[in-house]
């Protein structure tokens, strides 16, 4: 189970966070957070679910994500081979927009307060900003029924 972790941002805190199901099965949930503005907290569940062992050959981001009328949000945590090496990952939307967080105990945290537009091109960077791997993510999101 990963260590959790918390992102404060300008207008919401971002969080992973990992525990165990009335099954006494491990899970990781992505969740949200802001102030109102009466001063209490709102909770927004992004989404999670069940680690197993990776089997990817090498570094890629296992992102849940949701897109809204709250923005974009999006978290998850680097998994693979070479993971270990991961300090940052970006991402490039197809409007341009470019978002970038540290990557904290294997995990990264994204949120945007207004609309992106879908895929992403997720770079995964070492120490020296050097790119690990890529990937493309988001592609067909928002999903519709």
């Amino acid at each position: 189970m990963p260590i959790p972790r918390t992102r404060v941002l300008p207008t919401c805190h971002m969080h992973c966070v990992g525990f165990t199901n009335h099954r006494g099965r491990p899970e990781v949930s992505v969740i949200r957070t802001w102030r109102t503005a009466e001063g209490s907290w709102v909770v927004a569940p992004v989404g999670g679910g069940g680690r197993g062992p990776s089997r990817r050959p090498e570094p890629w981001v296992n992102f849940t994500a949701g897109s809204g009328p709250h923005g974009f949000t999006a978290g998850g945590w680097i998994e693979g081979t070479g993971s270990e090496k991961a300090r940052s990952v970006r991402l490039a939307f197809a409007d341009g927009l470019v978002m970038e967080d540290a990557a904290e105990n294997g995990i990264v945290l994204f949120f945007e307060p207004r609309a992106v537009t879908f895929p992403a091109d997720v770079e995964i960077l070492d120490a020296r900003g050097v790119r690990l791997a890529f990937h493309k993510a988001f592609d067909g999101f928002p999903f519709r029924a």
